[in-house]
Order: C-alpha cells, then structure tokens, then sequence
C-alpha cells in the first residue's frame, strides 16, 4: 500500500498547488477532489486523512457560490495538508469469509437496508438487498441465499406460501426482525415457517449471533441432507462421500440445460421448476440403476457411471439426448421442448484421478460443446486438444474509475484473479466513455463491471444505465464503487439494474470474493 500511498499524496500536493496559484476556484473542483480523498485514502490506507475529507466536504457543501476566493477555500485546503504527514494506518483486515452464499435483506426501508447491511459485513458475511417483491425472487433464484432477514414492517407483503417456497425450494432460513409484532401474529408466522421473529428493529450484537448460529445449524443440516428438495435426486452433499476411486473405469458427466435463462426469462421461475424436475425424471428413468444422478446447481446435473468408459458412456448420453428433445415441457402458457449439452471424462487404466478432477474436466467438454454450437455431447479425452487456448470461459473485469490510484490499485491486485473455469481478461478505464466506445464490452462472454459512481462528463449511474441496453447485458454485471453518503444514490443504482455495489473505502480481498460470488449468477 505505500507505493499508493506516496502516489495518491503526491497527486493531492500537485493538485493543491495549481489551486494556489489562483485566486478563485470552481466549488465542483474542489469537492472533487476532496470527495476522491475521502473514498481513496481510506483504500489504501490512509484513515485520517479520510476522515478529515469526509467532515470538509461538510463544510464544502454549507459554501455558498460556484467560484470561491481564496479566503474560503484556503482553511480547506490547510486542514488536509496538516495530516498528509501523519503516517498512514493500514485497515485492519476483515473477518474471514465464512460462506460464499449471501444473506438476502428485503425491506422498501432504503436506510434500514443501508444499515443493515454495512453492520452484517462488518462480519466479513456477503449481502445483497431487495427494496421489493420481485427483486427479492431473482435474487432468490440467482444467489442462492442461506438466510433471508426480512425487515417486520415488510411483513404484509409476505404470504404464507411464499414462507414455504423459499425455505423448501431455496433451502434459506426466513427471519423476521423488528415490526412490533403481537403474540398472536408471532404464534402465526412460527407455524408458518418463520424461523427467527426478533423484536429489536436494527441489526444489533444479538442479531449478529443468531445469524452465526443459524449459519452453524445449516452446516450442520448440509451434512445430513443430500437429496435436492426440489428434483428429488441427490444433491452436491452427496459427492462429499462418494468413492469415485472405487472402479478402475468411472466416468463422470457434466449435463446443462441449453437456453435455461431464457426459459425463466420468458415463462417465469416456476415454469423453470416443471423443466428441472422433468429433466431429473427422464435422467433417473433413462440411466442404468447403478448410475447416479446429482443436481449440481442450477441447471446443471452430474451423472456418476462406473463402470463404463468415455466413449461408451458418451454414446449412452446422446441416444438420452435424442430422446429427451422430443419431450414435451407442458406449462401454464405453453408447450416447449429443451434439449441439453453434456461434457464426459473418466478414469482410464490405472489413473489415479480425484472426483474434483474428473468434474472439472467433464465441464471443460461441455463448455466445448456450448460453444460450438449446443445440443451436443463431447468427450474431455477426444476434444481437449481441440480446445485450443480458451478450454474455460471467458470473464472481462472492467474497472471504470477516474482516480488513477484506485484504478491501479484494483488493476494491481485483480490482474491475477484464479476462477475455477474462467479465463480471466481485465482493462481499466479512465471515464465511461471510454468503455461505452470500445470493442471490449461488446465482446462475448461474461462481463463484470467495476464503475465509480461520481466521475466529470458522465456519471456513473449514466455509464449504468447506458449498460443496460446492450444486446449482451444479461452476461454483465455491475457493482457500483461509491463513496457518496447519500443512500437514495445506492437505491437509484440498484433500480437501475446494479448487481451489486461496494462503499469506499474497501478491501481489495472483499472486491475479489464479491467478484467470484457475481460469475455463479447464471
């Protein structure tokens, strides 16, 4: 951090002396500057002189008049120089991750979600926030939360199946806190299937402890069930003790549902249900009875075979993936039929090869098999040399900032960022202009933006919502670095479309974990 350090003070030194040497400046200049003080220093490390910028920029604002003589500006400027020598303090690092899945906090109170959230990952925990009902589902859907924390005063808007739904479909435990309940309603919302209804409205040490003990109770429920609730085959549990060493031949496959997004997008999330559980039951009825079907994740199913090799558990798939094309998906709407890419590896000879390997290889085929068209089967051992340089996918991090210290700070330290499954590409950019022209954020694959909310020319929430209307967003993804204190700007920019967003100061670790946990969206 000292080599930002020594460049951020020698750019505000530089800064201040071109303003002495004038007797006016413009009032936006200044607060400018002061604002990426703020939001900068407490980055890398430089805590005092942060805070001081936060309380002038108090005082900046009380200013009245765009241009300002030097009697008014100048005690600004002083009160900064005189801690620019102080030595810096590095932030002390978060508390270590505990879970990668998120807690989900659902309230149309803009403050208390703000509130909420900034105390729960103080814990180092990840949070995303919902204002309202059908934000809530998608976030349900795509993140997978383990708790959801909703705001009492919200209570109305939830129904007793909606109770049900989440905890027996998104397997996420459903708390109520704050809303000045009486006891008759809290007797009604426990054999609804509320887990916790707290009475204290913010989010305070109690709280916190609930949550980790809850958190310690799904582990421990994470051990014992391995059945997907939903599919009703097994789930990712299942493989904590399956011996995939037992057989000397054992192939694994990798099974994807093509055009799966498009289906929730088009018919809903429970039209997407009736296709899992149709495609687990042709799976379970069309494999041998010693085989083994696992929902992975979403829309993507393992099938343990041992016993066979690739190729001939490869052909298998295909006469499973000619059959299940013409099966009919009969909804509410309509009639569809899907069909699926799968990638297979396994074991030959004497290989000694861990489950964990053989999985990432059979999603290497299948990713082959997605980019060359879908609705296809493909054998890590006969095509991985066809991969050419690009057997994972791609994921381009954009970092828009006009502060060049941040702009280096996050290029330094995400330029070697490891994805299981991903080539990673970034490229930073001054304004968000320069992104908007470029070839880069057109390019396909998925994309992950790091856009600073207040920059000159164009604004951030502009760059957002310029974004929002390319033919790609539904592979790019936004998180919003802010330091403003203005809550309704967050709100604003999650109304926008944000995904998610950081308030400076941040620690590049917790920036790179929200990074990995925004590419599991399908």
């Amino acid at each position: 951090m000292k080599k930002y350090q020594e460049i951020f003070t020698t750019k505000i030194n530089e800064s201040f002396a071109m303003f002495k040497q004038q007797d006016t400046i413009r009032k936006g200049d200044l607060y400018q500057l002061v604002h990426q003080m703020k939001g900068t220093g407490a980055s890398i490390g430089l805590n005092t002189l942060s805070e001081v910028a936060e309380a002038q920029l108090i005082r900046i604002a009380e200013i009245e008049g765009e241009r300002l003589p030097k009697d008014i500006w100048m005690p600004v400027i002083e009160a900064i120089e005189a801690v620019l020598q102080q030595q810096a303090e590095l932030p002390a690092r978060p508390r270590e991750l505990i879970r990668q899945e998120p807690l989900l906090l659902i309230s149309s109170n803009n403050d208390w979600l703000m509130r909420a959230r900034e105390r729960i990952e103080k814990e180092g925990l990840q949070v995303i926030v919902a204002a309202d009902k059908e934000r809530a589902i998608a976030h349900l859907y795509e993140a997978h939360p383990l708790i959801t924390l909703v705001d009492g005063s919200w209570r109305e808007h939830i129904t007793k199946e909606d109770t049900v739904y989440v905890q027996q479909k998104m397997f996420s435990f459903v708390m109520f806190i704050g809303g000045n309940l009486k006891f008759e309603e809290k007797q009604l919302y426990f054999r609804n299937g509320i887990t916790d209804i707290i009475d204290q409205h913010e989010v305070d040490e109690l709280v916190i402890e609930i949550i980790f003990n809850r958190l310690k109770l799904l582990d421990t429920m994470e051990q014992q069930v391995i059945v997907d609730p939903l599919t009703q085959v097994y789930n990712r549990s299942f493989l904590a003790g399956f011996p995939a060493g037992r057989d000397l031949e054992f192939t694994c496959a990798v099974l994807d549902i093509d055009n799966f997004k498009q289906v929730n997008d088009t018919y809903g999330h429970a039209s997407g249900d009736i296709v899992l559980r149709n495609f687990a039951a042709y799976l379970k009825g069309a494999v041998r009875e010693e085989d083994y079907v696992i929902r992975y994740g979403g829309e993507e199913f393992l099938l343990l075979m041992p016993g066979i090799k690739g190729e001939l558990a490869a052909s298998r798939l295909r006469k499973i993936l000619e059959g299940y094309i013409n099966q009919p998906h009969e909804l509410a709407q309509t009639t569809i039929y899907t069909s699926f890419t799968a990638g297979v590896a396994s074991i030959v000879s004497d290989e000694q090869l861990l489950l964990e390997q053989l999985i990432e290889q059979a999603d290497q085929a299948l990713y082959f098999g997605k980019r060359n068209g879908k609705q296809q089967v493909n054998v890590y051992e006969s095509c991985h040399h066809n991969m050419g340089e690009e057997p994972y996918k791609s994921l381009y991090l954009s970092v828009v900032d006009d502060d060049t210290i941040i702009r280096s700070l996050l290029q330094d330290n995400l330029e070697g960022l490891q994805m299981d499954g991903y080539r990673v590409q970034l490229r930073a950019f001054a304004d968000g202009n320069s992104l908007l022209d470029s070839d880069w954020i057109r390019q396909a694959g998925k994309h992950i933006v790091l856009l600073d909310g207040v920059m000159p020319d164009m604004d951030g929430l502009e760059v957002l919502s310029a974004l929002r209307t390319y033919s790609n967003e539904k592979n790019l993804f936004v998180m919003m670095l802010t330091g403003r204190q203005d809550n309704q700007d967050v709100v604003k920019a999650l109304e926008l479309g944000a995904d998610d967003y950081m308030t400076k100061p941040f620690h590049v670790e917790e920036v790179a974990a929200r990074i990995k946990r925004l590419t599991l969206r399908t």
